[in-house]
């Protein structure tokens, strides 16, 4: 019975990862099963991840010396706001598939926006005080690059497109570039506030 559920866990690994034990006792012969527990029957489950992408924002003023929370993207489909002083979780967000981009702005403890995109292609706004996404969007390719201009956001994706967005989330132009492309960098010259946005393509 507990095998059935651990193997049907497995295969809804999507939605909830099984701890690496856990796994090991699925891959093993049934033979072998009642050695292993015992062996490890008094050993704590432990769920071990790892960073995917990662992010900061300013947590109170604007000011560049001033502190910033770290944000953590991680391959168990979560997102950690850390403080920048106690380094515990502000918050913790629960994302449909592993994040591989997130851009944010605002200041935290004021009213901030929070853009993840997924390794599944979807792409999600958050913003203070809800811990469901605001706006959601589902991309037609995976997401390979990802920056904030302004109040707009440009998408890169592997069908080799590059598309803007408003701050709904809203399709405002799309660019079809002759090569695949490998990244997306903001330029930024903030003397004669230019900003643009750097293609890199195979």
């Amino acid at each position: 019975m507990a095998v059935k559920m651990l193997e049907n866990l497995r295969n809804e690994a999507e939605s909830l990862p099984l701890a690496p034990m856990s796994l090991r006792f699925l891959q093993i012969p049934s033979g072998d099963r009642p050695e292993f527990l015992a062996t490890y029957k008094n050993n704590p489950l432990k769920r071990q991840t790892v960073i995917t992408c990662l992010d900061s924002i300013k947590k109170e003023h604007a000011e560049e010396d001033e502190v910033s929370c770290i944000i953590i993207g991680t391959e168990s489909m979560e997102i950690y706001v850390l403080d920048p002083e106690a380094f515990t979780v502000l918050v913790k967000y629960s994302v449909p598939s592993a994040p591989v981009f997130i851009r944010s702005s605002g200041l935290f403890d004021v009213d901030f926006r929070f853009l993840v995109a997924c390794r599944n292609g979807e792409v999600l706004v958050y913003r203070k005080g809800s811990m469901e996404p605001k706006f959601t969007l589902t991309l037609t390719s995976h997401p390979v690059g990802v920056e904030r201009v302004g109040k707009y956001v440009v998408l890169a994706t592997m069908d080799k497109k590059i598309t803007c967005y408003s701050s709904h989330m809203k399709s405002m132009w799309t660019i079809h570039t002759p090569f695949e492309i490998t990244t997306l960098a903001l330029k930024e010259n903030k003397t004669n506030t230019f900003k643009g946005i750097l293609v890199g393509l195979d």
